[in-house]
């Protein structure tokens, strides 16, 4: 419990919830705060219940084959994480080794990610590895079937990507993640019809 209070203490600061940039609306709400660390947010409402969405979100190991841009998605036995981006020419790729805490609260279920170092997961020459990655998702009940899903996410690429790409990385991010996951969410509904 202590525990789950801390993680929720550090999300609330990591991400306060005031001077939020708008940078899109459509298709996907995408937000920036610009701080220490520039810290994003997507949103969108699924027609699905809180159970089937977090089904998908939960299921790390194949991210891979249902987010356009990561190629690596792996979770060992320990429940850690490594994810990996492909990165548009002539960027480097990113990857990075995360935790993922599950957190309910009543209506409301998080599915948040911490940064690890793992010897599991040594650092690739073939990727930039992202030592700050954390955020997570943040699942609110509308109805039994209307979900807020919120996505949060540490916008810091690191290496050699240009300060000037943040906002559009950050909005094809934001889009890709929240319209695939719909999309994954979308796919599994109909296959158990």
């Amino acid at each position: 419990m202590v525990r789950n209070l801390y993680i929720l203490i550090i999300f609330g600061l990591l991400f306060p919830s005031n001077n939020w940039e708008v940078i899109s609306e459509k298709p996907i709400l995408i937000k920036v705060f610009r701080g220490d660390y520039p810290n994003c947010q997507a949103e969108i409402i699924i027609d699905e219940s809180i159970d089937d969405i977090l089904t998908v979100i939960e299921d790390v190991n194949n991210y891979k084959l249902f987010f356009d841009s990561i190629v690596i998605s792996i979770k060992n036995d320990e429940e850690q994480v490594r994810l990996g981006i492909d990165m548009p020419f002539p960027f480097s790729d990113r990857d990075y080794t995360v935790k993922f805490n599950r957190l309910v609260n009543g209506d409301e279920i998080s599915y948040l990610y911490n940064p690890i170092v793992s010897d599991n997961f040594p650092l690739d020459d073939n990727y930039i590895r992202l030592i700050e990655a954390r955020g997570g998702w943040v699942l609110s009940k509308i109805n039994d079937k209307k979900t807020l899903v919120v996505y949060k996410w540490n916008g810091d690429m690191r290496g050699d990507f240009p300060k000037w790409g943040y906002s559009q990385a950050w909005k094809k991010q934001g889009n890709e993640i929240m319209l695939n996951l719909e999309k994954e969410v979308n796919r599994r509904s109909k296959s158990n019809d």
